[in-house]
């Protein structure tokens, strides 16, 4: 991380680390902290792994130059949108409570590569979950329950290398869930 991290020494000299938090180049790890809300957190941060901790709703404006987000392990129980993280490549929620995701959500997300939404009470993908993730290789969704994958849910991710399905109760697939 440290290579591109700092493009200047103003910049560097800005990262202040969270308190209950653990820091080291742009990274902070806030772990099992029973923490309800994110920290106030520098804006040059690259790294936030806030695992374990009972976050139940997040908002990411705050975080622009954040390439990866480790929110698994606690209470979030919608995705909304939109989701605007311009850098953002690796983003895990799972093992949380996410019962929805509303179309469009991940739209803003271009340089999103990998995706983790494993774990989740998430009974069906509604169309366009995940329109706009263009450079998406790798989406897990598995163990959700899902019953139900709508049309065009896949739409506009064409990129993808790898996607796990496993240890669902898919009953019913779309025609058309990966056109577009």
């Amino acid at each position: 991380w440290s290579s591109d991290v700092c493009s200047s020494d103003l910049v560097c000299s800005q990262f202040v680390c969270p308190i209950n938090c653990v820091c080291q180049t742009y990274t902070a790890q806030c772990l099992h902290q029973n923490m309800t809300a994110l920290p106030q957190l520098s804006q040059y941060l690259r790294f936030l792994s806030f695992y374990g901790n009972w976050l139940q709703t997040w908002s990411p404006e705050y975080h622009q130059y954040l390439q990866r987000l480790n929110l698994s392990n606690n209470h979030i129980q919608m995705l909304s949108r939109p989701i605007v993280m311009n850098f953002l490549k690796v983003i895990d929620v799972s093992k949380n409570f996410i019962r929805l995701i509303q179309s469009r959500s991940f739209s803003n997300m271009v340089h999103l590569s990998e995706l983790y939404i494993s774990d989740n009470p998430l009974k069906r993908l509604s169309a366009f979950s995940f329109m706009g993730l263009t450079n998406l290789e790798s989406l897990s969704l598995s163990e959700l329950g899902l019953n139900v994958i709508d049309q065009c849910t896949f739409c506009g991710i064409c990129n993808v290398t790898f996607l796990n399905l496993s240890n669902n109760d898919i009953t019913g697939v779309s025609k058309g869930m990966f056109s577009g």
